[in-house]
């Protein structure tokens, strides 16, 4: 009790010297009203072919309502489409159930997911996004496309005659040295 009396006696004293200059307006506390937030469930996982997280369900909700992923690298504003309990499609999903929801982007683990209002849906559509995440970014001063021109046509040119190969020399005549050897003109081996 006597801190408190000590803590709010010092901050009368602080006010009453202030009073009368521009710091006086510092020293009232304001408060902040932050949004209440709903909070669904927490990503299990994300399957990524498919594009479908699963998490086990907090809060419950329905099918067209606004949902909120958000996490380290996730930002991501949706409607849900459809909720699937065990591959059954359904249209409320009540606390308790283990759901898996299709998604337009990746979602990673330990992401949550909240309930959103409508403006925060039409809000995120007119943000600048990055490029890989949500959607992808439309370029500032698109590049006009190209202007193609039509080429003359021209005849093909024919293409270049076979190299002709140069026959090789004839062979020599074998003469006969020796009038007696019969071997002479048959031909060896060799090694």
């Amino acid at each position: 009790m006597a801190t408190k009396k000590k803590k709010t006696v010092k901050a009368k004293k602080l006010a009453k010297k202030i009073k009368g200059t521009k710091k006086a307006k510092a020293v009232k506390k304001v408060k902040i009203r932050k949004p209440k937030i709903t909070v669904l469930g927490k990503v299990d996982h994300f399957y990524d072919k498919i594009s479908v997280v699963t998490f086990k369900v907090k809060n419950p909700f329905k099918v067209g309502d606004v949902i909120h992923v958000q996490g380290h690298t996730t930002d991501l504003y949706q409607r849900v489409e459809s909720i699937q309990i065990y591959h059954d499609t359904v249209a409320k999903a009540k606390k308790g159930d283990e759901v898996g929801i299709k998604l337009k982007t990746r979602a990673r683990e330990h992401d949550i997911i909240s309930l959103a209002t409508e403006q925060d849906l039409a809000q995120s559509r007119t943000l600048p996004l990055f490029v890989g995440f949500s959607a992808p970014a439309k370029p500032v001063n698109p590049k006009p496309a190209p202007q193609i021109t039509a080429k003359p046509v021209t005849q093909p040119t024919p293409p270049p005659p076979p190299p002709t190969i140069a026959p090789k020399p004839a062979a020599k005549p074998v003469v006969d040295k020796k009038p007696g050897n019969p071997y002479d003109n048959v031909k060896f081996l060799k090694f």
